[in-house]
């Protein structure tokens, strides 16, 4: 739990202080339902966007707000620990989170979710 923002996700090491996850490292992927564009305004949905098209479209959502893995949990941060990454894997979107830099024993796992939040 961290004070002001609820539950969250924290790197835990074998020895403090190490490395846990170097920068540019696949953390895991962000999972659940998908959906149409524009369907969820919860607040707890990434938008997927085609960055191969022009005008680079908005073409789903992965809804995470109540059932998903454990990536779900991640906070917002203007100087965020990870980011996510929509990347096509075998003819399918996916979203991976990736560690913005090398994140160590003790720090949070965060994403910005941006400018309006």
């Amino acid at each position: 739990m961290y004070e002001g923002k609820g539950q969250g996700l924290q790197v835990v090491a074998r020895e403090a202080g190490h490395i846990v996850y170097p920068k540019g490292v696949r953390l895991g992927w962000l999972t659940r339902e998908l959906a149409p564009p524009n369907t969820h305004r919860n607040g707890r949905y990434y938008a997927i966007f085609r960055h191969d098209l022009p005008f680079e479209p908005k073409v789903a959502q992965i809804n995470y707000g109540k059932i998903s893995n454990i990536f779900r949990l991640m906070n917002h941060d203007y100087e965020p620990t990870a980011s996510l990454v929509s990347k096509r894997v075998l003819g399918k979107y996916r979203v991976k989170v990736n560690a913005r830099k090398d994140i160590r024993d003790g720090e949070e796992i965060t994403v910005s979710y941006g400018l309006e939040f």
